[in-house]
């Protein structure tokens, strides 16, 4: 009787984590895909820019990334006045990155880009980006992938337990 009860739960409760694995939130966190922003290169085929927190205040020495196909590479830091440069692109969709924020810009090459491109790309910043710190409560209750584990664990505890007892002979 034990026995079939356990092969009932065991699709249910692996039916439970898959479950647990795609939810709404995960969904959300990786969010639409951002909007590409417009940027000439420069006539000597720079792409210019500069990165300003959300007040608009230049900031210096933030490290830059871009993909460029597929690969990222660093692309240098911002100088004192946030600004930067990039060397060697062509046209296309590239996306650059900085420690706290990521732009998707359609690079275009000079004399080729529409009258509404920017002659500088714009990156903010954004405030309070904390990495690998958060409290105790959101690691058990906000990742789907420990609830399910920890869903998993009761369930099967139990049953793996009332089975051993079951098998072992009286007197052991």
């Amino acid at each position: 009787m034990r026995s079939s009860t356990a092969r009932q739960l065991i699709p249910i409760a692996l039916a439970l984590v898959i479950g647990f694995q795609v939810t709404p939130a995960r969904l959300r966190a990786a969010g639409p895909p951002s909007t590409p922003r417009d940027v000439a290169l420069s006539s000597d085929g720079l792409l210019r820019g500069v990165v300003v927190d959300p007040a608009g205040k230049p900031q210096a020495a933030v490290a830059l990334w871009i993909e460029n196909q597929g690969m990222w590479l660093p692309a240098g830091t911002t100088k004192p006045d946030g600004t930067f440069q990039i060397a060697g692109l062509r046209g296309g969709v590239f996306r650059l990155a900085t420690p706290s924020n990521l732009a998707v810009l359609r690079v275009w090459m000079p004399g080729t880009a529409p009258p509404g491109a920017a002659e500088a790309a714009v990156v903010v910043t954004k405030p309070g980006v904390t990495r690998g710190q958060r409290p105790i409560s959101e690691l058990f209750f906000g990742d789907p992938i420990v609830v399910g584990l920890a869903l998993a664990g009761a369930i099967a505890v139990p049953i793996i337990v009332a089975n051993s007892k079951k098998s072992r002979a009286p007197g052991s």
